[in-house]
C-alpha cells in the first residue's frame, strides 16, 4: 500500500475496515504504517460505516472528506475513540452525520502542517453538538460551518439561470 495517496469510498456497503496492529495495546499508536502515502480520503454514501478507526494509519492525511445525502452515514458515531496527531492534515469536511459526536483531535493535534486545522460542515448546529476533549481545543479549531464550496456554486449557478431566464 505503499503508493496510495488517494482513497474514495463512495456507495460502499463495507461495515468495517478492519487492519492488523502492530502494537500490543489499543492505546499506542502503530510501530509500523500502513499507508504512509495515503494523503486524502473521500468517504461518501457508505451507508452503514460505523467509525473509521482504520485512519490511525494514515499519519500523513492532508484532507479528510466524510459526506453522505440524508441518510449514508447515520451510524458514524466516532472516527477514533481518543485524540491522534494527523500532523498534516489541513481540511476536515463532515456532512450529514448526525451521530458523530467525537472528534479524534485534542489541542495537539494537527499541529505541524503550518497552517490551522479547518473544519467544515454544511450543518450549522452540529458543531453545537461536537463533544471536545477540553475547552483548549474547542477554541483551537477554527471553524468553517456553512455550504460547500458545491453547493455555493450551484446556488450561484442558479440565481445566473433565474435571472437571464426573466430577461
Amino acid at each position: 500500500m505503499a503508493v496510495l495517496s488517494k482513497l474514495e469510498m463512495e456507495h460502499s456497503r463495507m461495515v468495517e475496515i478492519n487492519v492488523k496492529r502492530s502494537t500490543p495495546s489499543l492505546n499506542k499508536s502503530p510501530t509500523n504504517v500502513s499507508f504512509p502515502n495515503l494523503s486524502t480520503v473521500h468517504v461518501v454514501r457508505c451507508h452503514g460505516l460505523k467509525d473509521l478507526t482504520w485512519l490511525l494509519f494514515a499519519p500523513n492525511l492532508k484532507v479528510l472528506t466524510v459526506e453522505t445525502r440524508a441518510y449514508d452515514l447515520p451510524e458514524l458515531k466516532s472516527i477514533y475513540w481518543g485524540p491522534l496527531p494527523f500532523p498534516r492534515l489541513k481540511k476536515f469536511r463532515i456532512d450529514r452525520c448526525p451521530n458523530l459526536r467525537k472528534l479524534p483531535f485534542d489541542s495537539k493535534s494537527c499541529s505541524s502542517a503550518g497552517e490551522e486545522l479547518v473544519i467544515h460542515s454544511g450543518e450549522r448546529d452540529w458543531i453545537d453538538k461536537v463533544e471536545w476533549e477540553d475547552e483548549e481545543t474547542k477554541e483551537r479549531f477554527p471553524r468553517s460551518i456553512g455550504p460547500s464550496e458545491t453547493e455555493t456554486v450551484l446556488e450561484i449557478l442558479m440565481e445566473l439561470s433565474s435571472t437571464f431566464a426573466s430577461t
